[in-house]
């Protein structure tokens, strides 16, 4: 999950917050 998608994870980090 970590070197899973780059514009994956801060889509993430964006929809939980």
């Amino acid at each position: 999950m970590s070197y899973a998608h780059p514009n994956l994870i801060p889509s993430v980090a964006m929809g939980s917050r």
